[in-house]
């Protein structure tokens, strides 16, 4: 633990350069993979689920140790101040359910409103993919990576990383805000856009609300697996 006194400064730059080592990991691995065992079309899950898998391990791991090793090497921080606790962990998963279906119920009327009145109907290049398949491996790697993969990840670095630091830099409505365009963004498509942005605020606000990543993390999972099955 570094002296409080002369610990370094949570700093806004640190956001952009864990999104940019990130992508710079996840290039090096797809560039030497497709050395070694050629191009695999996303569209092919089906034939390559191992390795489908491989690749979606890899980026929850890497967009999620990257602010962890910043947050204790760099800043010298403990995690519990980005909200990884284990302090009434059974409470923030119930509160964090509960959070989830009512942004599932939110985000389903607002799709129904936009496809009703402009016909734009919100879907998602892995569901598409659900929809076609009949191979059981294939469903069971899509929904590891969407119902446990992306929300552990993702909350690490848009919640915990993202969003405490720019409360700590600007205060939380302007963390909310940033934290959630910034989550938009990453999930963009001009269909999803309002959909994304209220699950983006929404996560934001439980994690200001609970002080914890366990909420948003199962509210997420929560929302992701309603999706899936509904």
């Amino acid at each position: 633990m570094v002296d409080g006194s002369r610990a370094p400064r949570w700093r806004d730059i640190d956001i952009l350069t864990v999104l940019v080592l990130y992508a710079l990991g996840l290039l090096i691995f797809f560039s030497v993979q497709s050395l070694l065992l050629g191009s695999a079309p996303f569209d092919q899950i089906q034939k390559n689920t191992v390795r489908f898998l491989l690749e979606e391990f890899l980026d929850a791991c890497l967009l999620a140790f990257l602010p962890i090793f910043f947050v204790v090497k760099v800043y010298g921080a403990e995690l519990r101040e980005i909200g990884l606790s284990s302090v009434q962990l059974l409470r923030q998963a119930v509160v964090g359910a509960a959070s989830g279906l009512l942004l599932y119920g939110a985000v389903a009327i607002v799709e129904w409103i936009t496809e009703s009145a402009f016909g734009v109907r919100v879907s998602h290049p892995y569901l598409e993919i659900l929809e076609g398949t009949n191979s059981f491996t294939t469903s069971l790697a899509i929904y590891f990576s969407i119902v446990v993969l992306a929300p552990l990840s993702e909350e690490i670095y848009f919640r915990g990383f993202v969003y405490s630091i720019l409360k700590r830099n600007h205060g939380v409505p302007v963390a909310v805000i940033l934290s959630a365009t910034m989550f938009t963004v990453v999930h963009f498509s001009m269909a999803s856009l309002l959909p994304v942005s209220i699950i983006g605020v929404g996560l934001a606000v439980l994690f200001e609300r609970s002080g914890s990543l366990a909420a948003p993390i199962v509210a997420h999972a929560a929302f992701n697996a309603l999706s899936v099955l509904t």
